[in-house]
């Protein structure tokens, strides 16, 4: 102990009266744990053993037997079955468009119009052409019937001594000939009717109609643009004919068979029911995923968008039950997965095997059975062996005394 203040005041002597302070407060605690300096390497690293006597309050839940069915969120889009480009079935330039980018357009509107002047004028020369082709055809019924008369007049002679049999038979051929020219005739007619047919239907497609309902999405021509027959005046798509496609990895086809039932999460958040359509025959080798075809049970009430990304919640896994804790119970120690068992009043710390999530449990594989008490909170600061008392045990026994206590 003297050698040890000599070494102090030696030091002290050295050093500056700030510094003194430290040295003081180090030599009284010295002197009072004995003068004794213990290297760190002799000291035992003490280890948490509980006494057993103090009890942690937790809340715990039971071990229970589920299908081992989880929720699979894919990440899907909305489709419409009705889209695309509207075109013009005949040529001629644009006189008036009656809607632009934006609108909404029903079944048989107007989007567009031709200058019907030529596609009329035509239709007036082929009804000409009828007209014509009737006369024609009247005036070769006429020749034929005079004809049938005379070769009928010619032929009461036949048994008198004036009957010319050469002259008989060139009227036959004549009749012949002009009953082959009344049948072109008419064929005539009823080609010009046709004609006459298609020019009002060309006169009729200078009025460019929508053949569904939807939305305009692009608008291709303007006023006094020319356009060919088959080109593209406008894009609609039907936002009310809509179904849901999303991929499917191959591992969950089974689960996407058609007819299935699945939960649709809409971007604002409401939950529609749809069921499986089709699954396609193609798959991706990269993604090693099919497309997946889906149809609501009934349609959203409120507006939707082609390509809107949707949630699409699959069913998936075994229908058999399996053993299932709460995820709450679940500690992480040195990357193995430990839970706090509750037995005779203490916690009983105890190794697991997992299995997939379920919800919000965990399938276990093994180390735990059905019915049995795990810790889903208090568990962090559990010792083995340490006493517990249930949170739900401790207020139905205060319920009681606060009842007595009001008697």
């Amino acid at each position: 102990m003297k050698r040890l203040f000599t070494t102090f005041w030696s030091l002290s002597v050295c050093m500056s009266p700030v510094c003194w302070t430290p040295l003081v407060l180090l030599a009284l605690v010295l002197v009072w744990c004995g003068g004794t300096l213990v290297p760190v390497s002799d000291q035992a690293v003490a280890t948490p053993i509980s006494s057993g006597k103090e009890q942690i309050l937790v809340v715990a839940d039971a071990v229970i037997l589920e299908a081992a069915i989880r929720s699979l969120p894919v990440v899907g889009r909305l489709v419409s079955l009705q889209a695309g480009a509207i075109s013009a079935e005949t040529s001629g330039s644009i006189i008036h468009v009656a809607v632009d980018v934006g609108d909404r357009v029903t079944m048989g509107q107007v989007l567009a119009q031709l200058n019907p002047n030529g596609l009329r004028w035509r239709r007036q020369s082929e009804m000409a052409t009828l007209t014509e082709r009737r006369a024609r055809a009247t005036e070769a019924e006429a020749h034929l019937h005079i004809a049938e008369v005379e070769l009928q007049r010619l032929g009461k002679l036949r048994q008198s001594a004036a009957f010319a049999l050469a002259k008989y038979e060139d009227k036959a051929g004549e009749v012949k000939r002009l009953r082959a020219a009344t049948q072109a005739a008419w064929a005539a007619v009823d080609h010009a009717f046709t004609t006459v047919r298609l020019a009002e239907g060309e006169l009729a497609k200078a009025d460019i109609k929508a053949p569904y309902s939807g939305v305009v999405r692009r608008r291709y021509v303007e006023v006094g643009s020319y356009i060919a027959t088959g080109a593209h005046v406008m894009e609609v798509v039907n936002d009310c004919n809509m179904e849901i496609e999303a991929d499917i990895a191959v591992e969950y086809l089974a689960s996407a068979t058609p007819g299935t039932g699945v939960v649709v999460q809409m971007t604002s958040g409401v939950d529609k029911s749809a069921i499986v359509r089709a699954v396609m025959p193609d798959e991706d080798p990269k993604t090693r995923t099919r497309l997946v075809r889906f149809v609501f049970n009934r349609l959203p009430n409120f507006e939707l968008a082609a390509n809107q990304s949707v949630v699409v919640h699959l069913q998936v896994g075994d229908h058999s039950k399996v053993p299932t804790v709460s995820k709450d119970a679940i500690i992480h120690r040195e990357n193995q997965s430990v839970v706090f068992v509750i037995e005779e009043g203490r916690a009983k710390q105890r190794l697991l095997q997992l299995g997939g999530s379920v919800g919000g449990r965990f399938v276990v594989e093994s180390g735990l059975k059905s019915g049995e008490l795990v810790v889903v909170r208090g568990n962090e600061r559990l010792l083995p062996g340490q006493k517990v008392q249930l949170i739900d045990k401790l207020l139905n026994k205060r319920g009681k005394s606060e009842g007595k206590s009001d008697r």
